[in-house]
């Protein structure tokens, strides 16, 4: 089943939607935002027919899952007169004009151009050659406003990814290596970075494997790290999104106590990294795309002590790569993932390929930590900005 698609002819070159906030950097570096709920209702206004898919696929895909949706789903035919819905609207390309809907200003930004945006811990990152820039957030819940609180420095090498999870923002920049910010206890402070100890000496990308890290040194090489962690009884120090985030209620204690290169981790011989083309993971499974375009995934699985990492011998092959081309990035979503090409970008969900864009793209954002977005993906080109919402029923 095929997405459906907003299109938003915007000069915008990234963003992140957070907080009910769609907020952009626009070409010019301006940081901006709209009122996310305003424009779905907007959407909405344009399809009245497809109101139900829109507002679950764009609003509410914690409603998926419900209590009423389960009584809901029992009615005769409900599945089919949703997937019939969702089939008509997903064959529109759906473009929406903001100029009746209210922008609010907050900065310009003094570094272009932007490598990634990530709003975490009710604060905005925004990674740049010239570093980290961070934005705290002051959100007034009941008024749906956003102030900003402070807006400051506090890395000062090129970063290239961001990620952050279980109040931990991980910074890769490149040659000078996988670092480390903090948030615990740091209330309305700047998140706390080891700068002077990197985890792992170069990184171009890092993921989270359930408590522990992956860091990847080329398209292809990567180490697993395993981390000390602990449960806490609530969340300290820094406050959060209901919407988009958990309480978290571990935390890491130390980063890469342990550590396996992905040529220790592989056993069989057709899978070892020599005959990687490209690798990426969830928390329990790495996803290798081989050099002969096969596509596969293997578990991360423990010993029975649990001291030793190690990848499992039987692999899934997902599916054939159609394109000869060496992946440029992924991203993950609910049941399946998103690869990106120099000129095209696929979504493989399902045991189906879906091609989502045949034009090259800036960057891609997805929101597996959010409540309300979970099956939503936005990605920014020349043309603007293109949300989409994937199917939730396969």
């Amino acid at each position: 089943m095929k997405t459906i698609r907003l299109s938003i002819p915007i000069n915008a070159v990234d963003g992140y939607l957070y907080f009910g906030k769609l907020f952009l950097v626009l070409k010019d570096g301006t940081l901006v935002s709209y009122d996310w709920e305003k424009i779905v209702d907007r959407f909405v206004a344009t399809r009245r027919e497809s109101e139900v898919v829109i507002r679950l696929g764009f609003s509410r895909n914690d409603w998926y899952q419900n209590q009423q949706m389960k009584v809901v789903s029992k009615m005769p035919n409900w599945q089919k007169l949703f997937r019939n819905m969702w089939g008509s609207i997903s064959k529109s390309d759906n473009i929406l004009e903001l100029n009746e809907i209210q922008q609010t200003k907050y900065l310009e930004l003094n570094e272009l151009p932007v490598f990634d945006v990530k709003a975490y811990g009710r604060r905005l990152f925004i990674a740049s050659r010239a570093g980290i820039q961070e934005i705290l957030l002051e959100i007034n819940e009941y008024k749906n406003n956003v102030k900003i609180v402070y807006n400051e420095r506090v890395f000062h090498h090129k970063v290239i990814s961001l990620t952050a999870k279980y109040g931990e923002l991980l910074l890769s920049a490149d040659q000078q290596g996988l670092f480390s910010g903090t948030l615990w206890m740091t209330d309305n402070k700047p998140v706390d970075i080891n700068k002077d100890k990197p985890i792992e000496g170069r990184s171009l990308r890092s993921e989270w494997a359930n408590h522990n890290l992956v860091n990847y040194e080329s398209p292809c090489h990567f180490s697993y790290l395993k981390n000390e962690s602990e449960h806490v009884k609530e969340r300290r120090g820094y406050k959060y999104s209901n919407i988009d985030e958990s309480s978290e209620k571990i935390r890491i204690t130390n980063f890469g106590v342990q550590k396996y290169t992905s040529a220790s981790l592989f056993t069989e011989k057709k899978h070892r990294d020599n005959l990687l083309k490209y690798a990426f993971n969830s928390n329990n499974s790495l996803f290798m795309i081989l050099s002969n375009n096969k596509f596969y995934v293997a578990q991360f699985l423990h010993s029975k002590d649990k001291d030793n990492i190690y990848l499992s011998q039987r692999v899934k092959e997902l599916s054939s790569i159609r394109k000869t081309q060496q992946p440029l990035s992924s991203f993950l979503v609910p049941n399946g993932c998103i690869i990106e090409y120099f000129d095209s970008v696929d979504l493989y969900i399902g045991g189906d390929s879906i091609e989502i864009t045949r034009n090259p793209i800036y960057t891609m954002k997805t929101f597996l930590q959010s409540k309300r977005h979970k099956n939503m993906f936005i990605y920014f080109d020349d043309h603007g900005v293109h949300i989409h919402s994937i199917f939730p029923y396969l």
